[in-house]
């Protein structure tokens, strides 16, 4: 399980230019949003009935890789919305996203100059 969700969050946070960026990228970017939202859907319902629950990484990795997905999976079901540390994560991966929108680069790559890793 953990392959399949580094292969998403890989895929999400290229490494190569927006420019050259098709519109499968896109596409794909969509569908791992779709299935985060998905996700946040499936363990409420898992919260409600005391089930198994998804790991909260597994909800990270799909927040680093399509916030606004997430937060809107996080604001309908009304889920994990009293823990500070999904808002700040959310915050902070919107503004990752915004800055490699505007840059014209991935978001890796912001996150890369950010910490000073070449």
């Amino acid at each position: 399980m953990m392959k399949f969700i580094k292969g998403f969050y890989y895929f999400a946070l290229a490494d190569t230019k927006m420019n050259s960026l098709s519109n499968d990228y896109w596409t794909l970017y969509g569908i791992v949003g779709v299935i985060a939202f998905f996700v946040f859907l499936i363990d409420k319902q898992l919260a409600i009935h005391g089930l198994f629950r998804v790991p909260e990484v597994v909800l990270f990795v799909f927040i680093a890789s399509n916030p606004l997905f997430c937060l809107l999976g996080m604001i309908v079901p009304w889920h994990k919305v009293r823990k500070p540390y999904f808002w700040v994560g959310i915050f902070l991966s919107l503004l990752v996203h915004a800055k490699a929108y505007t840059a014209n680069v991935p978001p890796l790559d912001i996150v890369k100059s950010f910490l000073g890793i070449k």
